[in-house]
């Protein structure tokens, strides 16, 4: 699903990249009806400008459709917004050399690609720029070309400038985050939908055949010599406890709420595991938990659960802890036990055997992001957090 997300995002880059094409054709129409309308603008100046737009366009037209990632769309977009500065400044300066103070408002047109590309902050480097490309042309206008403006003139321009790109910077930030919080919505009904899927799943066909072998080894024990029936009262109590241990998970993946608190969660399994008898777990937090994308939660959580039973059935030990600190931009995990261990080559081994309890902990973290390391009895995680994806504390659940 993060390919999914990933490969929107590239096509919403390259949309955007379409739109500023078609606002970029208006340019070459516009100069050339004012060049038409006022002859002494008709030079090689313009011509030369009018050229250049039309370069732009085909550069655009050509990378647009060759960028596969969205590094490459944002470097392909910095080039061409650093492009059409260059060329609007030009054609500033070329009309403003004929007297017309008022050609700097050319520059309010790369304020507006700035702050759709880039957002606020796009917007906010523009105007900074353009302020001061604006102080400087007025300056050198005022003695070489005869204008005249005053300080007033100078904050009338600029005030107008920041006014325009705040608001196009602050809707383009709203739509971005918009997408973002559609994306984490839709991953998270994934997610309850698949648990669901999973409950159903384990409901109509495991429970229901271990029920099932269960009352068939009831059934074989009445009649049965003494050995047969013990064997068979055995097996059916192993196929009861089965049954309970498959249906508390059942009513667990039901249980939609219990994603949202991973610190209670992971206390609750370590307690769990602790119960059990079988290895000895530590259990140790650093900072405060913020509340986390169900996925993430979940994702964890699994990790963990798959990391420690890992411990009681092949490392050999009696002793395992959790360690776990959360940050404002990270969550860094450690699972360590006092077993024998593993290297990178018997990871690679265990998954050609088709053991893929490790293989899915690493792809459990890559979907977020993260990074995974394993050294000896040891496994590190590290998951990025992201400030856009974080859930808000008045956001509906």
């Amino acid at each position: 699903m993060n390919d999914y997300f990933k490969e929107q995002e590239i096509k919403e880059a390259k949309r955007i990249e379409r739109v500023l094409v078609y606002q970029r054709s208006l340019y070459i129409p516009a100069a050339l009806l004012t060049m038409f309308l006022y002859k002494h603008l008709l030079s090689l100046q313009t011509l030369l400008i009018v050229a250049a737009l039309l370069l732009i366009t085909a550069f655009v037209y050509f990378f647009n459709s060759r960028c596969t990632t969205i590094r490459q769309q944002h470097l392909l977009g910095a080039v061409v917004l650093l492009m059409d500065t260059v060329v609007l400044s030009c054609m500033a300066v070329t009309v403003g050399s004929y007297g017309n103070i008022g050609s700097i408002v050319v520059m309010y047109l790369a304020v507006v690609e700035a702050s759709v590309r880039f957002g606020l902050k796009g917007s906010l480097i523009m105007d900074i720029v353009c302020a001061i490309f604006i102080a400087g042309i007025w300056k050198y206008g005022s003695l070489e070309w005869g204008f005249t403006y005053t300080l007033q003139d100078y904050l009338v321009y600029i005030g107008i400038m920041c006014f325009i790109s705040l608001m196009v910077g602050m809707v383009a930030r709203n739509a971005k985050h918009q997408r973002r919080t559609a994306e984490k919505l839709i991953r998270d009904r994934a997610l309850i939908e698949e648990r669901h899927r999973m409950s159903n799943e384990l409901h109509d066909g495991v429970l229901k055949s271990l029920q099932g072998l269960s009352l068939e080894a009831y059934a074989l024990s009445k009649d049965a010599p003494e050995d047969i029936k013990e064997k068979s009262l055995y097996f059916a109590e192993v196929c009861q406890h089965l049954s309970r241990d498959i249906r508390a998970s059942i009513l667990d993946l039901r249980d939609d709420s219990q994603m949202a608190d991973l610190s209670e969660q992971l206390s609750k399994l370590v307690a769990k595991i602790n119960n059990q008898g079988k290895i000895k777990v530590a259990f140790k937090e650093d900072g405060e938990c913020p509340k986390l994308p169900l996925k993430i939660s979940h994702d964890i959580l699994e990790i963990v659960n798959e990391a420690l039973h890992n411990s009681i059935k092949h490392s050999g030990g009696d002793q395992a802890s959790v360690e776990i600190a959360y940050s404002s931009d990270r969550i860094s995990l450690k699972i360590s036990d006092n077993g024998r261990g593993f290297s990178e080559t018997d990871f690679n081994a265990l998954v050609r055997q088709g053991k893929i309890g490790l293989m899915s902990m690493k792809e459990r973290t890559e979907s977020n992001n993260g990074t995974i390391s394993f050294s000896g009895s040891s496994i590190s995680i590290t998951i990025p957090l992201s400030r856009d994806e974080m859930p808000k504390e008045d956001e509906n659940e």
